[in-house]
C-alpha cells in the first residue's frame, strides 16, 4: 500500500438552488439524481464517498467546526489515516473541534470536541479548515482507543509525510492537558520508520520484550550484496521479523518471500513470520511474543562468525520532509 494519498476530488456539498444552477431545485432534490448529505445540503449521486469525501461532507455540516485527528492526518495525505476501526471493520466519527460556545450538535458520524484554537493552529487543506500538521498528529494520538493505537496513529501520520517528531512535539507542549499523558508516551515511543501498522503493533510486542529491532533496513551479505528489507531486524540477536498479511497470499509473492527466508537463513539470520490477524488482538500480541522468544532461544549469532550486515539505505518520509524544509 502505497503511504501517501494522491489529490483527492472533491464535491462540495450545495444547498437547493430554486433555478438549479448551483444547486438541484426542491423538485431535482428529492429525485435520485441528488444525495442529501445534511440539513439542506446535496452533492450529486454518484459523487463517490471517498474518505476525503465523507470527511468534507461532515465538516460542511458544522460550519464552525475545524477538521482534527486522523481525518487531519487523511487530508495532509496520511494513507493509512481511512477512518476505519481496525478491529471492527466500521467507520469511526470524524473528529471536529468547535469553540467551547458553540453548541452545534453533532450527527452520527462526527466526534465533537470543544476546544480552543488559537489562529496559528487552523489552516486550510483542500478548501476545508483542518489543525496544523503537528496538532493533527497530537488528537489522532489522543483519540486513539488504546496506548498501542495511539503510537500506530503517529508512526502513520509520519509514514505518509504529514509532520515531523518535533512538530508534534510542539504542538504537543500545547495541547490541552486532557488525555495528554496517551500523547506524550506515543510521541517518545514512535519512530518514523514503519511503513504499515502491522510492522507497528510488531515493534511494540519486541519493545516489550525489551528488544530494539530496527524498522526496514536493508541486509546485506558480507560483500555487500542486498539480500532483503524485513520489517523489522533485531540486530544484537540476529533474528528477523516479518508480517505477513493478505497482500503475500499470491504465489509470485509467495515465491518471493520463500527465496527472501532462504537468503536471510543463508547468512544466518533466524527469520520470525507472523501470519494475518493485524496484530490487534491480545491473542495476537501474545501469540508473536512467544515465536519471538521461541527464535530468541536459539541463541544470538557469535560477532566473529556474523556473514551479514545492514544499511538504513530507504529513506521514511518524515526525513524527505525535514529535507524539504532546509532546502
Amino acid at each position: 500500500m502505497d503511504l501517501r494519498c494522491p489529490p483527492p476530488r472533491l464535491v462540495r456539498p450545495v444547498p437547493v438552488d430554486p433555478d438549479g444552477r448551483r444547486g438541484p431545485t426542491r423538485g431535482a432534490a428529492r429525485g435520485p439524481g441528488w444525495r442529501r448529505t445534511g440539513r439542506g445540503l446535496y452533492v450529486p449521486a454518484a459523487t463517490p464517498l471517498t474518505v476525503e469525501q465523507r470527511i468534507l461532507e461532515e465538516w460542511c455540516r458544522v460550519p464552525r467546526a475545524v477538521v482534527s485527528g486522523w481525518a487531519a492526518c487523511r487530508l495532509y495525505g496520511a494513507a493509512y489515516a481511512d477512518g476505519i476501526d481496525a478491529r471492527t471493520g466500521r467507520p469511526v466519527p470524524v473528529p471536529l473541534v468547535l469553540p467551547p460556545d458553540d453548541h452545534s450538535r453533532p450527527s452520527a458520524g462526527v466526534r465533537l470536541v470543544r476546544q480552543p484554537l488559537a489562529p496559528t493552529e487552523v489552516t486550510r487543506r483542500h478548501g476545508i479548515r483542518v489543525v496544523t500538521p503537528g496538532r493533527a498528529v497530537v488528537e489522532a494520538a489522543r483519540l486513539a482507543a488504546d496506548p498501542v493505537e495511539a503510537v500506530v496513529a503517529v508512526e502513520m501520520a509520519y509514514a505518509g509525510g504529514v509532520a515531523l517528531p518535533e512538530w508534534a512535539q510542539a504542538a504537543a507542549d500545547c495541547a490541552p492537558p486532557r488525555g495528554l499523558r496517551q500523547v506524550r508516551r506515543a510521541l517518545a515511543t514512535a519512530g518514523v520508520r514503519s511503513c504499515s501498522p502491522p510492522e507497528t503493533r510488531l515493534r511494540l510486542v519486541c519493545l516489550e520484550l525489551g528488544w530494539r529491532p530496527l524498522a526496514n533496513v536493508d541486509v546485506l551479505d558480507a560483500g555487500g550484496r542486498f539480500l532483503a528489507r524485513p520489517d523489522l531486524l533485531d540486530v544484537e540477536r540476529g533474528i528477523a521479523i516479518e508480517y505477513d498479511g493478505a497482500d503475500h497470499r499470491s504465489r509470485a509473492r509467495h515465491i518471493r518471500d520463500n527465496e527472501r527466508l532462504r537468503l536471510l537463513r543463508g547468512v544466518g539470520i533466524e527469520v520470525v513470520t507472523v501470519v494475518g490477524g493485524g496484530v490487534l488482538r491480545t491473542a495476537d500480541r501474545e501469540q508473536a511474543r512467544a515465536m519471538l522468544v521461541a527464535a530468541e532461544r536459539m541463541g544470538p549469532p557469535r560477532l566473529g562468525s556474523r556473514r551479514w550486515t545492514y544499511a538504513e539505505r530507504w529513506t521514511p518520509a518524515a526525513d524527505l520532509l525535514r529535507a524539504a524544509q532546509t532546502a
